[in-house]
Formats: C-alpha cells, sequence, structure tokens
C-alpha cells in the first residue's frame, strides 16, 4: 500500500514538473531570453512548483496516514 500511494504522488509530481519545464521552454522559444517575460515567467514556474510541491506533499501525507502502514 505504500508504494501505491507514494507511487501515484511521484506521478503527478513528474507530470507537474515536466508541465512547468515544457511553459518554462515555449516563453524561451518565444520570447528569448533578452525579454523580462522570459524571467516572470521562469519566476512563475518556480513559485508555481514550489506550490505543487506542497499541495502534493499535504495529500500525501493525507493518503499516508490513511493507510495501514502508517498506524501505529
Amino acid at each position: 500500500m505504500m508504494w501505491a500511494v507514494t507511487g501515484w504522488a511521484i506521478g503527478i509530481w513528474l507530470k507537474c514538473t515536466a508541465a512547468l519545464a515544457a511553459a518554462v521552454a515555449a516563453c524561451w522559444w518565444l520570447l528569448g531570453t533578452d525579454s523580462g517575460w522570459f524571467f516572470i515567467a521562469c519566476a512563475a514556474a518556480v513559485l508555481a512548483e514550489i506550490y505543487l510541491t506542497d499541495q502534493l506533499r499535504k495529500e500525501w501525507a493525507h493518503e499516508a496516514r490513511g493507510s495501514w502502514w502508517w498506524a501505529p
């Protein structure tokens, strides 16, 4: 059960990270590094990654507490 809970959390994290990396790459391709908007997009991607990771950690902890392997 532990790996089922951990597996979906890692899978979602990888998908979100890949989507953010693709968005930053698209901004780099469209705007170039000379644009201030590119750096704003990078900062937004970093903040989104921090927020998504924190929310995923909370959801993982909630699911883990409800499973048998976390119980005392």
